[in-house]
């Protein structure tokens, strides 16, 4: 979940999470009893009452040392926002759909921006006394230092191995998003995307801590009806040659794909409902990107395409929301959203 987003991927950190110092190992129940970063009482700044943009705080000792274990880093630390980039995420905040912002108002406890975070950023969950649940963010600061095509760009080729040098045969995926926002806008759309999710349940559970901690069943939403298998594995007819061996921001042992086989890559993710190669990854982050591009190019009215080129030749162009079985789950997406907050 990390992604860079992936939330999903959460359920790979809790399990490493077992090795950390026990010799036998523990249970979901166990570890996040033991960790400080999933209670609600640390956290002593949150106050329901405060504007979203004033839940971006520096990240608390406990919440870095556990960042730093999870990722295996020791270069973590809080980045320092200007008063210009203050002002950007309030403005960026202030855009988010009205029914997230219903929903992070009572649910979001921080949000915090970590120097060298590996990925876009991340959700993570929070519980009080009464396991009501609750979420942080983790944001990497480079969403803000670059332009939203460039940093989506950046993460697209981070699917694939690095060529050799060479303009005449190198191949270039390129993310044109426009020029009118940051990558803030992006991972705040798709992590806050998760958020709601955590607390509304729109996929059947985000992550398997999610499912032991609360009893959740494998029973299929709306959403993840006829789409998905299991949370990782969409059903057959979605499945798309090289599906499994996506993934980004050199995590999972990744990149693991050619770039001369983006082309065909990118035509199987045509063939589905799902809104971008991360969206195939798991039913969390379909969810998460579906509804970021849906919102970005219907309510933000941006571009999204991704064009693959061989030197400067235009092999393939990639326009996700104009895909027939996107287009046909579109009315779904809009159905779910339109009351999720009610009763938050």
């Amino acid at each position: 979940m990390k992604v860079i987003g992936n939330i999903f991927l959460l359920f790979i950190i809790v399990l490493s999470l077992s090795c950390f110092s026990c010799e036998k190992k523990k249970s979901f129940r166990e570890l996040v009893e033991e960790n400080p970063v999933y209670h609600l009482e640390n956290y002593p700044f949150f106050d329901p009452g405060n504007p979203l943009a004033e839940r971006v705080v520096p990240a608390p000792d406990f919440i870095l040392s556990y960042l730093k274990e999870i990722d295996n880093r020791d270069d973590y630390k809080v980045y320092p926002l200007s008063d210009e980039e203050i002002a950007l995420c309030a403005e960026y905040l202030d855009k988010l759909p009205e029914q997230h912002k219903k929903i992070l108002k009572k649910r979001l406890v921080g949000i915090y921006f970590i120097e060298n975070f590996l990925g876009s950023g991340m959700a993570d969950f929070v519980l009080d006394s009464e396991r009501i649940l609750y979420c942080n963010l983790f944001l990497n600061p480079e969403t803000i230092q670059n332009d939203i095509s460039t940093w989506m760009s950046f993460r697209e080729n981070s699917c694939f191995i690095k060529e050799e040098p060479g303009k005449n045969s190198q191949i270039t995926i390129i993310q044109d998003c426009g020029k009118d926002y940051t990558g803030l806008m992006y991972i705040l759309l798709h992590e806050t995307t998760h958020v709601v999710d955590y607390v509304c349940s729109i996929t059947p559970y985000i992550e398997e801590a999610i499912k032991v901690i609360f009893n959740k069943k494998h029973v299929h939403t709306k959403f993840t009806q006829n789409v998905w298998d299991t949370a990782d594995k969409p059903v057959k007819e979605y499945d798309f040659d090289l599906r499994p061996e996506i993934t980004f921001y050199g995590m999972g042992g990744g990149p693991k794909i050619s770039k001369k086989d983006a082309e065909a890559l990118y035509t199987g993710c045509e063939k589905t409902p799902f809104a971008s190669l991360y969206g195939s990854l798991n039913w969390a982050d379909d969810l998460a990107e579906f509804y970021t591009w849906y919102y970005y190019t219907t309510v933000l009215n941006q571009s999204y395409e991704i064009r693959i080129y061989k030197g400067d030749t235009l092999m393939h162009t990639f326009k996700p929301m104009e895909g027939e079985k996107v287009r046909q789950r579109i009315p779904v997406v809009e159905e779910i959203f339109r009351t999720v907050a009610d009763g938050v």
